[in-house]
């Protein structure tokens, strides 16, 4: 069976219509979009990305894969409803400021090692490298079974998803502009592309790895301004962390 086949199945399995929350984020969302009701693993879930990254290139979207649930429907509504509505809102994002990514990052770095210095002394936060973590090759899966959207959003800048899909603005997660500006420096200075958001998660797809330690440790500074779990509750140094980025083809960001 082919990977298509195994995707989208006969006409018999394709019967099976998505659940009301799926429908309603589609219809929040408000483009063109498809119902992945088969369980697919994690190198394929990364396929049917890439696949659908290049065609969007040419056909003037960008494909996002949604992990859909009761929290990601309400963070997307209330984002939506707290400003006016579905047009309203994308018309305020995107036409913020995406220009302060970069100086966005560096203060929030500052912040976040200053909030670290006064719960931890004069703990390294930096660590030490490890040979031992591996790269990743394939978008991260908390559960194989999940049902999953790949919306194709109507714009080829990648880093406006979020005016279709705000989920941030929470706890420690940035907010839509803020994201916007991060993610626009991001794809402009490294080329990665916001390619998974679930209701706490973003992944993207960096199509070209940082293939040097230097570049990855000032990568792992900004993982950690950005989201600063990613070290607190995952992989406990910035030098871990950099090492984890090195040669990898996803930056994954995880919020408590």
């Amino acid at each position: 069976m082919g990977f298509f086949s195994k995707l989208f199945g006969n006409k018999e399995q394709n019967l099976s219509k998505p659940n009301e929350n799926i429908q309603h984020i589609a219809e929040l969302i408000g483009c063109e979009w498809q119902y992945i009701k088969k369980p697919l693993n994690n190198e394929e879930v990364f396929e049917l990305y890439k696949t659908e990254y290049t065609k969007g290139k040419k056909d003037g979207y960008t494909p996002i894969i949604l992990v859909p649930n009761d929290n990601l429907l309400e963070m997307i509504n209330c984002n939506y409803e707290d400003n006016g509505g579905v047009d309203n809102y994308r018309n305020k994002v995107l036409n913020s400021d995406m220009s302060n990514g970069e100086s966005f990052l560096k203060q929030r770095f500052k912040d976040n090692m200053e909030m670290f210095e006064e719960d931890f002394g004069n703990e390294d936060i930096y660590g030490e490298y490890s040979d031992s973590i591996k790269p990743l090759s394939c978008f991260l899966r908390t559960e194989k079974t999940e049902e999953l959207i790949l919306a194709k959003i109507p714009m080829t800048e990648p880093w406006k998803v979020f005016a279709w899909i705000p989920f941030g603005g929470w706890n420690e997660c940035p907010d839509t502009e803020d994201m916007m500006a991060v993610c626009k420096y991001w794809h402009d200075k490294y080329n990665v592309i916001p390619a998974v958001i679930s209701s706490d998660e973003l992944q993207m797809y960096a199509s070209v790895p940082i293939n040097n330690r230097e570049t990855a440790l000032k990568v792992a500074e900004e993982h950690y301004a950005f989201c600063n779990d990613t070290v607190d509750q995952g992989s406990g140094s910035i030098k871990a962390l950099a090492s984890s980025i090195l040669n990898s083809d996803v930056w994954y960001f995880w919020w408590d």
